[in-house]
Formats: C-alpha cells, sequence, structure tokens
C-alpha cells in the first residue's frame, strides 16, 4: 500500500464516520451496526476475552475485527468522540495483562488485517517487506518462500500461529546468538494515532522517534504495519545432544566456558531441562538436558519436504494426545510422573537434520495446543557465563 492509497483510506473513514459523530455529538443513541456495516465486525457487548492460557481476562463494551487501515481510523475516532480506552491484542499469547482494557473500553483484535505487500530491495541489496499487524508467521513464511528469490527471516519464534503485531511490538523473540529479537530487525512502523492520522516512522530519518515507536506498548496509537528486514533464504542443521545436566551445570567454573563455547558455535542455540529422564528418579543431577543447536550450512536437505510434513503431522497428534490423556492422567495421579516422563524421553531420538530455516525454527507441530504458564527473563551474562549456570542451579533447587 503506498502513501496515496493509505491517505484515500483516512480521508474516506473521516468521511463515512461524520453521521455517527453527529448523532454522537447530539447525545443520540450508538447504534449496533454503525461500523459493522462498514465491515468491522463488532462482538456483543461485555463479550469475555481470554488469552491463550486463560490467565488474563477482560470484558470490554465492544471487541472490533478491523480489516483495513480505514476501519483502523473509524475505531479510533469513534473511541475519541464517545472518550472510550483502546487496546489491541494479536494472537493472545502474551501472558502478561497488556492487552486488557477496562469494562467501558475497546478491543481491537488485528487477525484480520494480515495483508502481506511484496518485497522490495533498497540500492545496498537490503530486502524488506511490509505486513499489516494481522499477518501470522506461518503466513509470512508462506508468502516469502513463495517469492523470487525465496526470502526468510534469520530468526523466530516456534510457535508459527503467532501474529507479528504481537511479537513485534512487544519487543520479544527471535533471539539467535549473534542477533537481538525480532523487533531489531523493523525498518519502518506505521501508526494511527488517536487524531485518526497515519503516522510513519523510520528508522533511517527519524531514528530517536523510531526507536520510540517500534515498542510504544500503545502509548502511540493502533500499530497499523510493521516494514522488516529479510534476506535470502538459508538452510539451518539442527543438532540435537542429550548430555547429563551434571555435565555442563555441576560446576560454575567448569561449565561456564564449556557453555560459552557451545553459544559461540552455533546459529542459535537452547537448552530445555528433561525431568525424570534417567533411571535414578532420586537427583536432579541425574537428569538429562536438550541441547539443540542450528548451523548455517549448505549441505542437501535431509529429510524430505514431505518427510518434514508427514513428521509435522505426527506432532501434532502426539501434543494432542498429551494435552487430553497423558498430562490430565498424570495431574490425577501424579506419583506416575516419573514412570511415564522417562520413557517418553527415552524414547524421542536425538535429531539431526538439514532444514530451510521455516522447518527448522519451527521444529515441533503444534505446541501451541498445551497451554502453559511460564516465567521468562534475560539477565546480562558474565565473561564466562558463570552467572548462567548459578541462574539454573537456583532455578532447580527451587523446582
Amino acid at each position: 500500500m503506498d502513501i496515496h492509497d493509505e491517505e484515500r483510506a483516512i480521508d474516506s473513514a473521516t468521511t463515512s464516520l461524520d453521521a455517527t459523530l453527529h448523532r454522537i455529538d447530539s447525545n443520540d443513541t450508538l447504534q449496533e451496526g454503525d461500523l459493522q456495516k462498514k465491515g468491522s465486525t463488532i462482538l456483543q457487548q461485555q463479550h469475555t476475552w481470554f488469552n491463550w492460557t486463560r490467565n488474563q481476562s477482560c470484558k470490554p463494551s465492544r471487541i472490533f475485527h478491523p480489516q483495513s487501515l480505514q476501519d483502523v481510523v473509524e475505531i479510533i475516532r469513534l473511541a475519541r468522540a464517545l472518550s472510550r480506552k483502546i487496546r489491541c491484542v494479536g494472537g493472545g499469547y502474551s501472558l502478561s495483562s497488556c492487552s486488557l482494557v477496562e469494562d467501558d473500553g475497546f478491543l481491537v483484535m488485528v487477525k484480520n488485517m494480515n495483508a502481506i505487500f511484496t518485497p522490495t530491495m533498497s540500492e545496498d541489496g537490503v530486502w524488506t517487506v511490509e505486513m499489516e499487524t494481522g499477518a501470522s508467521v506461518k503466513d509470512l513464511d508462506s508468502y516469502l518462500r513463495s517469492f523470487e528469490p525465496p526470502l526468510t527471516l534469520s530468526s523466530n519464534v516456534v510457535f508459527d500461529s503467532a501474529l507479528y503485531g504481537g511479537l513485534l511490538s512487544l519487543g520479544c523473540h527471535g533471539a539467535a546468538t549473534l542477533e537481538s529479537t525480532l523487533a531489531d530487525k523493523v525498518t519502518c512502523v506505521k501508526i494511527v494515532s488517536a487524531d485518526g492520522a497515519l503516522n510513519i516512522f523510520t528508522k533511517d530519518k527519524d531514528p530517536v522517534e523510531f526507536a520510540a515507536a517500534t515498542i510504544n506498548l500503545g502509548l502511540f496509537g493502533i500499530i497499523y504495519s510493521y516494514t522488516i528486514q529479510v534476506e535470502p533464504m538459508f538452510k539451518l542443521q539442527l543438532v540435537d545432544n542429550n548430555p547429563l545436566q551434571s555435565d555442563y551445570f555441576a560446576s560454575a567454573e567448569i561449565g561456564g566456558p564449556q557453555l560459552k563455547a557451545l553459544v559461540l558455535a552455533s546459529e542459535q542455540i537452547e537448552f530445555l531441562y528433561l525431568p525424570f529422564s534417567s533411571r535414578d528418579f532420586s537427583s536432579p543431577a541425574n537428569d538429562r538436558v536438550l541441547i539443540r543447536q542450528w548451523h548455517r550450512t549448505n549441505l542437501p536437505l535431509k529429510p524430505s519436504q514431505k518427510r518434514i510434513a508427514f513428521q509435522r503431522f505426527g506432532q501434532r497428534l502426539m501434543v494432542r494426545l498429551a494435552q487430553n490423556f497423558i498430562y490430565r492422567f498424570m495431574t490425577k495421579f501424579p506419583t506416575t510422573t516419573p514412570y511415564i516422563c522417562y520413557p517418553l524421553f527415552a524414547l524421542k531420538p536425538c535429531d539431526n537434520k538439514v532444514l530451510y530455516v521455516p522447518e527448522a525454527i519451527h521444529h515441533y507441530g503444534g505446541l501451541e495446543a498445551f497451554k502453559v504458564t511460564e516465567l521468562e527473563m534475560a539477565f546480562k551474562v558474565d565473561d564466562n557465563f558463570e552467572n548462567v549456570i548459578d541462574a539454573w542451579n537456583f532455578v532447580m533447587n527451587l523446582v
């Protein structure tokens, strides 16, 4: 969408809402269909919204599903006329209260604003793509893969159902060894402010304002679109290893440098604790950790794309089985947990695959169906990673 199209959309929204605002100014009653007939769906008044894990909820007076920039402008002007507060929600995956609004406020769900615009390449050879905030990770992956040349993001989040409006506006996800979060790849952000104006912030022209606008937590208005840097498609080798926890985390002086060497040797890396993964359940030190590393490679793909699709299908079935039967059984009979976890972890093979970036990063399908509550944090790492070992062991002692 070019700037002239955006200006026309805003002008059209301003004109189409005049009658509604005139009635409001005249103290007439706002009708349920005022915006619905223009394309923005309004759910029932006092409809309760829950986030993904259902640990957060709110009961806004209206829930909107805008489908275009014009819809966003209309919603904002209506909220301003009625002195209502607005909050936006993407996929609802955040465990925090960032999307909650007061009972008389408006909640705007952006998932129907999911257009992706043609990628462009700058004079210095850098590719970027603009997308509306309702575009999902899966949508962008598919779009960029079908482009010529095929493009991709170098890092991302595991869930491919997440929406970029939430991922980018909160400044989370996507960290790789030598990169920061996804938001650092943003080059332009377009925000509709409280007066209905479209404000454009670019990294090159206004870096200070741009930095504030990119992760503004809703203070600047409703984010309409992001432009983000992408690059030509490449392959990643995904390698798993299951050492004993004590091999790396028994001593900060020994394990810290070992951990640092692993991290610096990887494009991306993650460590997952596997509870009750040893026959000896007496101590967590006997358990194993899953170390998953990603490396850029030119090796041929393995397995094939068809086999990957089949594996994803099996993974989704396994998640459903775990959610609906195994987890419920362990909750009812908690003493069986070690005896269930051990064979499950023992049966899981260590992967060694070569995949295109999307399949390598979204390495397990259907995980979003298994709802969890979690706590994440970031801290500055010591030169030899010794405080990482200390932090790991502190958490292990708590649980």
